[in-house]
């Protein structure tokens, strides 16, 4: 047996030594050919990666990516060279391996670690970067803090990557190009964001009673240690303001501008921003709001997109008030409206920014203004509206302009759209406000800011019952404008009435059902009535129903109230009572009362 086995391992040396047949030679000219190729560019490649050498030629910028050209040169080869290597006997095929791991593969791996460094480097930079933009406008925001606990989560991320590059210079001319700008700027402002989260928990604490003695010593104490001069006085004034129970608000009012748009931003600081002024007929009523509120100027007018409903009233506005700075979507018009808008801008010389997303609107520290939507994004006017991100401590507005549901998709991939607050799209038309969207805002409340009656039936059903049934909050501009602020923490609201007659209801009750507790109620008119605060009465059982606040009755439409076990809610056509039974079958009688009090109909 030791004999057999000698024999065949003689054999198998001989047949190893044996030329190989034709289709083995062409096999193995053709990887050996691969891989002096891979060979050649794995040495220009080596160089690429050289600090010493991309010193000599990048030395603006020395620490970038290689030359993809010649890293992809060297890879291409080496794998398809690494694919023929099976079908070619040992000696040849660790001929091969031997050259690539020696000769080429050392350097691709060693490419491929620095190119993953730099990516990484480049992640944290960015995340670096943007947290330094926002601690210089905002250093104690919750962004900020936001974007402080990014930044330092990316770094340990990331951090791996860049320690994996080889050669110790080059390595360390990475972690200074990229890690090192992101610990210094998280060391050099730690007691800053520390002392904010520990204010946080002082004002938690004081909502809940509890003592704060002690915390108020370990924010004082951090506070002191903060060096940045804008970040302590305004810690320090914070501090105060809780103490003394003298927070200052951000306000935000949505005036009544009938069939448009227009908000007033008044900052904690004082400083101002208005948001549309409505079409042509109602800048006057948006000059007066701003004037009872006592203004003299406003810092930032920004015009979300050329519609006449959006920009009409701000050519009132240019006219009574100085503006520091005019900020508009850039889509342009040729409208009559939108030209005078245009000239006046240029006649004052007002400073006038195109929104690009991502831009910051900087007029206080404690407030975050972000745009999320600009023109450059769509050709389409509406989908062009500059979308604002309102931020102010725990509270955020969300101001839509017109935005359609493509604009929605898109916002819900790449933004933390949660708001308390939603300016309701395009007056609560069908194009926007998808049920999506609404979930993404997961809105409190929502403005719907429309005129009464209008042409294009806003705010329309469908959208007005999916935020209904959303359970949203709905505040409409149809009862006078809606004045908002906030402590940071807790909204308040006032509304105004603007005392506009609205024009006489005719709306009556056409049928009561005893036994199937369904009552039947028509508009007989040619408007639209907000049924807010009207009633419905079940005479001989005293009972009485409330209509949700903002249930529109279309002019010629009719609506069920049904009670008992078959009731549902199915606005606008049917809305839910109770699911007891109201109505005595014996026999009893209806009555409907308008918002004053007043018996309108009987039955």
């Amino acid at each position: 047996m030791r004999k057999v086995l000698g024999i065949i391992a003689s054999l198998m040396i001989l047949l190893s030594l044996l030329p190989m047949n034709q289709a083995s030679a062409s096999t193995y000219t053709q990887a050996e050919k691969l891989v002096t190729e891979a060979e050649q560019w794995a040495g220009a490649l080596k160089w690429e990666i050289s600090l010493e050498y991309r010193k000599t030629k990048y030395p603006n910028d020395p620490i970038t990516y290689p030359n993809m050209d010649i890293y992809n040169n060297t890879k291409e080869p080496m794998l398809a060279a690494e694919k023929l290597l099976p079908s070619l006997s040992s000696i040849k095929r660790n001929e091969l391996r031997k050259r690539i791991d020696n000769n080429v593969k050392v350097h691709y791996l060693r490419a491929q670690a620095y190119i993953d460094a730099i990516t990484s480097g480049r992640k944290i930079l960015d995340k670096t970067n943007y947290y330094n933009k926002l601690y210089v406008n905002s250093p104690i925001s919750d962004p900020t803090v936001q974007a402080y606990h990014d930044l330092s989560s990316e770094i340990r991320k990331q951090a791996v990557l860049l320690y994996r590059v080889y050669g110790q210079s080059t390595r360390d001319a990475i972690l200074e190009k990229y890690k090192t700008p992101g610990e210094t700027a998280r060391q050099n402002t730690i007691y800053t964001i520390t002392a904010k989260m520990e204010f946080d928990k002082l004002k938690e604490m004081k909502r809940n009673g509890e003592l704060l003695e002690d915390q108020i010593d370990v924010v004082s104490a951090l506070i002191e240690k903060v060096e940045n001069q804008n970040a302590k006085t305004l810690l320090e004034s914070n501090l105060i303001k809780l103490l003394i129970g003298d927070v200052n608000n951000l306000h935000v009012d949505f005036i009544d501008v009938g069939q448009g748009d227009s908000i007033f931003v008044r900052m904690p600081n004082g400083t101002t921003m208005l948001v549309d002024g409505g079409d042509q007929s109602s800048g006057m009523d948006v000059v007066n709001h701003l004037k009872n509120e006592g203004l003299e100027k406003i810092d930032v007018v920004v015009a979300t997109h050329p519609d006449p409903e959006h920009i009409g009233g701000l050519i009132d506005v240019l006219n009574e008030f100085p503006v520091g700075k005019v900020i508009d979507s850039g889509k342009t018009d040729t409208s009559d409206t939108y030209l005078e808008y245009k000239s006046l801008i240029d006649q004052k010389n007002i400073p006038f920014e195109v929104a690009e997303e991502g831009d910051l609107i900087d007029l206080d520290p404690t407030v975050h203004v972000e745009v999320l939507n600009s023109g450059a994004n769509s050709s389409n006017m509406n989908d062009a509206s500059v979308v604002l991100m309102v931020s102010h401590g725990e509270v955020d507005y969300l101001l839509t302009g017109d935005a359609g549901v493509g604009v929605e998709e898109r916002l819900i991939q790449e933004y933390d759209l949660d708001a308390e607050v939603l300016k309701v799209g395009d007056h609560g038309s069908s194009t926007s406000t998808s049920q999506a969207f609404l979930e993404a805002v997961n809105p409190y409340f929502g403005i719907l800011s429309y005129g009464e009656g209008n042409q294009s039936g806003d705010p329309q059903s469908e959208v007005y019952n999916r935020l209904i049934n959303y359970g949203v909050d709905l505040i409409s501009t149809i009862h006078g404008s809606i004045e908002m602020s906030d402590d940071g923490d807790y909204i308040y609201i006032d509304q105004h009435d603007t005392n506009n007659p609205a024009p006489e209801a005719d709306i009556s009750l056409t049928g009561v059902n005893l036994d199937t507790e369904v009552v039947t109620l028509k508009n007989n008119g040619s408007e639209d009535v907000n049924m807010t605060d009207w009633k419905l009465v079940s005479v001989e059982g005293n009972q009485t129903y409330d209509f949700p606040d903002d249930f529109i009755l279309k002019a010629g439409s009719s609506v069920n109230v049904t009670s008992g076990g078959n009731a549902v809610n199915n606005p606008p056509t049917t809305l839910k009572w109770t699911d007891a039974y109201i109505w005595n079958n014996s026999g009893d009688s209806a009555q409907l009362y308008n918002s004053q009090g007043e018996l309108v109909s009987e039955f």
